[in-house]
């Protein structure tokens, strides 16, 4: 069987709904939001940090938080769920 990239997209997706309730999504901080939404966009954390005027490490601390309280593994799952929760649309 042959996985497309839509059928990985869609895993994914389903593995970080499994896993997230609401109450993970609320205890995600103004900031920490402010911060996925770059994420998602694909800025680095370089960028981020100068976009949001922030150190680089605060940029990584936001982004472990996130990624510990919303129990996702990595970036690519930060930006399905933030595509996916609402704070971006896909394309913007």
């Amino acid at each position: 069987m042959v996985r497309t990239g839509f059928t990985v997209f869609l895993d994914a997706r389903s593995d970080i709904e499994a896993v997230n309730g609401r109450e993970a999504v609320e205890r995600v901080t103004e900031h920490e939001t402010e911060v996925l939404v770059p994420i998602a966009r694909g800025r680095s954390n370089q960028e981020i940090a100068e976009e949001l005027v922030l150190s680089e490490q605060t940029v990584k601390t936001h982004i472990s938080r996130i990624l510990t309280k919303l129990n996702l593994r990595d970036r690519a799952q930060a930006i399905v769920y933030a595509c996916e929760s609402g704070p971006v649309r896909p394309g913007e």
